[in-house]
């Protein structure tokens, strides 16, 4: 009797699984683009609405990239640990609430934790993603 797959693999003729799995990945790159790339369109208009400085409204993008570096280093440790199945779907539940709780507060410090907090949770999104998709492409 064969060995089950380690996790994230997908055993060969499992289509179902294989179409959940990719439009899980396709979900999450959404979800990071909006996080990382959209963020960057509106807040503009946040500056103007919000009354920011152009210094705060740029420590508001820093915090972000700031964020997304610890998260980078951080899934070296996370990954092994969690595995990236867990690990993406964490990661991904984090970046979506993030989003969601920035539409609902205009307090700068809790608006700044929170592209902190998105920018560590997309960068181990992004690097899960990423051994998530290997697995998927070898499985197939």
């Amino acid at each position: 009797m064969p060995a089950d797959p380690p996790a994230g693999v997908v055993r060969r003729g499992s289509q179902p699984r294989l179409v959940t799995r990719a439009v899980m990945l396709s979900l999450g790159a959404g979800v990071l683009s909006l996080s990382r790339f959209g963020y960057g369109l509106l807040l503009p208009g946040m500056r103007t609405d919000l009354g920011w400085s152009y210094i705060q409204a740029g420590v508001m993008n820093t915090a972000l990239g700031i964020g997304y570096l610890a998260g980078t280093v951080a899934a070296v440790a996370v990954l092994p640990r969690a595995g990236e199945r867990r690990a993406y779907l964490v990661a991904f539940t984090v970046v979506t609430l993030t989003l969601l709780a920035s539409g609902v507060t205009s307090e700068y410090p809790m608006l700044l934790a929170l592209r902190a907090i998105g920018g560590a949770a997309g960068a181990v999104l992004f690097v899960a993603g990423a051994a998530f998709a290997a697995h998927l492409a070898r499985a197939s």
